[in-house]
């Protein structure tokens, strides 16, 4: 009699379940199965080649097949078909394939009979980073009942400790992460290679995960390059976590290796002031919202880091207009140099930026500031060929004959670098001063760039 279907693909992909025949068409494996008791064996259950391959965790597996989707397997009428050990010693898989098909398919009663008879399989790592990941409460209780560690380390990734509760906040299972708390999980950062729990959940935006574990962490915990949980809020934007870390006493002028503070990577970022959460709708995200806050809560907004930037200079070079007026307005110097000897205003002449010039020459920016090489802004400006800038700073009274370490003009920058309009503009600078004749300037040099010169 020929199989049916379902047994006939279970026999393609699992081929030591397929059924056997003698000669005559007997089927060798249901005869083999009788063998166990004088009860026959239930319906739908795959006979193995050999009577003594099929362990006990995968008669229950073939019991659930062959019940089929949606339908119950009752247990206790074929417990003795689940524990019975028919295992051949050298023929039997391994204990963590006979256990893994419940774990997958949450099947609490399988795996609780199976476990039994293996309850070493409760300590298999993957099992627990699987009920972690799909947030399988009623599975993790029966494992760590059985004793799974909850503190126990996954297999290391790039050098960095995997553990259970990590896998849970970063998955946003708030109920599993509970759970593991509730039974000891750490949240201290010693033992996380990389980041903790709580870098994670400031990652991911999860508030409600974040509340749970800063009943035991601390938010001065750092991670591999010294970042705190803070750090990480404002790299994402994440303004109801950064408040809440600051609720629970972050400290907003702790600094990372590099010394940067959270409002140097708020300022570097470029999280629109809304936007949804990748993960978990709902969590308000907005560099400069992070930054706001920030200051409200004391934040050193001259704080230098180990390049000499202070937030002004990054904002500038986002190109972030509204970040540099909020920096501007709590505080920032417009003639703060760093390690380079260039100031704010030298970075938005070197990226084209004329708003932020504009913003920074209104604040007191030196519109002839020297870098260590003598550079002014308007150097780098004409280096650039960005005509907004080379204009807006001859209108403040740059001077365009000024010359660096190496005896170069801005004129002759320019000229190096075939930048037309700037050319135009440092050679007469008396044309283009009114906002008419610059657009004209800018409307022609755009034109040349596209269509070529006439």
């Amino acid at each position: 009699m020929a199989a049916p279907k379902e047994d006939r693909l279970t026999s393609f992909f699992f081929p030591e379940y397929a059924e056997v025949h003698n000669e005559n068409g007997d089927d060798l494996g249901s005869a083999a199965t009788a063998e166990v008791g004088e009860e026959e064996a239930p319906q739908g259950v795959l006979t193995p080649k050999s009577p003594n391959v099929l362990s006990p965790a995968e008669m229950a597996f073939s019991l659930a097949q062959g019940r089929g989707a949606g339908k119950a397997v009752d247990v206790d009428k074929h417990r003795k078909w689940i524990t019975k050990d028919t295992t051949d010693e050298g023929q039997a898989d391994t204990v963590h394939s006979k256990v893994k098909p419940f774990i997958i398919r949450g099947d609490v009663g399988l795996a609780r009979i199976s476990l039994n008879q293996h309850p070493e399989a409760a300590r298999d790592r993957e099992f627990l980073y699987l009920v972690c990941k799909k947030g399988d409460k009623p599975m993790l209780e029966l494992l760590l009942d059985y004793g799974a560690s909850v503190n126990a380390p996954f297999c290391p990734r790039h050098g960095a400790s995997f553990h259970p509760l990590a896998v849970a906040v970063e998955h946003g299972q708030e109920e599993i992460v509970r759970c593991l708390l509730e039974r000891g999980a750490d949240t201290d950062v010693s033992r996380y290679a990389q980041r903790s729990p709580l870098h994670v959940a400031a990652l991911a935006g999860n508030v409600a995960v974040a509340k749970l574990l800063l009943d035991g962490a601390s938010t001065a915990q750092r991670g591999a390059d010294g970042e705190t949980p803070l750090h990480c809020a404002a790299t994402e934007g994440y303004v109801d976590m950064a408040r809440l870390l600051l609720d629970r006493g972050a400290d907003p002028n702790l600094t990372d290796n590099d010394s940067r503070t959270p409002l140097h990577l708020a300022a570097m970022e470029t999280t629109p002031l809304t936007a949804s959460a990748p993960f978990f709708s709902g969590a308000s995200r907005g560099s400069i919202a992070v930054a706001d806050l920030l200051l409200i809560r004391n934040a050193n907004v001259r704080a230098v880091d180990a390049l000499g930037r202070t937030p002004l200079h990054y904002a500038v070079t986002k190109r972030k207009g509204q970040m540099v007026e909020l920096l501007l307005a709590g505080g920032a110097l417009p003639h703060a140099r760093d390690s380079h000897g260039e100031y704010p205003l030298h970075r938005a002449a070197r990226i084209g930026n004329d708003h932020c010039a504009q913003l920074l020459l209104q604040a007191g920016a030196e519109v002839d500031a020297r870098d260590f090489q003598q550079a002014t802004p308007l150097h780098k400006a004409a280096r650039t060929g960005s005509v907004a800038v080379v204009n807006l700073l001859l209108i403040w009274g740059a001077r365009p004959e000024a010359e660096n370490n190496n005896g170069k003009t801005p004129l002759r920058m320019a000229e190096k670098h075939a930048s037309e309009g700037v050319i135009m503009l440092l050679r007469d600078p008396t044309k283009v001063h009114e906002p008419s004749d610059y657009a004209a300037v800018r409307r022609s040099t755009f034109a040349c760039a596209c269509f070529g010169a006439p």
